[in-house]
């Protein structure tokens, strides 16, 4: 996809203007457990299925990687932070797997096959 040096400016700007927004309300705790909290969930609908702690540490992990990423100039961090909460709000939306990751593990299952490939 070809752009314009002002429009990647733009959407850095954009982007820069929605992590200081995120900062400020995530900085202030009434802010943060009145709106962020109710807002995330429009924006990430797989939100609901994390314990009320996780979705506190994803909203504000995704803020300190907003930050970090802005300055690396790179999305690719706020993307894999987002894909690994999604994943984990996958395995709590299913009983068997969340069961499955969560029981105890009883004795040793032995040594691992070696790959073929």
């Amino acid at each position: 996809m070809l752009t314009t040096v002002a429009r990647a400016t733009q959407d850095g700007e954009l982007v820069d203007v929605a992590t200081r927004l995120l900062r400020a309300v995530m900085s202030n705790p009434v802010l943060r457990s009145q709106h962020l909290l109710e807002i995330l969930p429009q924006v990430f609908p797989w939100i609901r299925f994390l314990t009320d702690d996780d979705r506190l540490d994803f909203a504000q992990e995704l803020v300190d990687v907003m930050d970090a990423s802005e300055e690396l100039g790179s999305p690719a961090p706020v993307l894999l932070l987002i894909t690994q909460w999604r994943h984990t709000a996958e395995i709590y939306a299913d009983p068997e797997l969340l069961a499955a990751l969560t029981s105890e593990v009883a004795g040793d299952f032995g040594a691992v096959p070696k790959p073929l490939a």
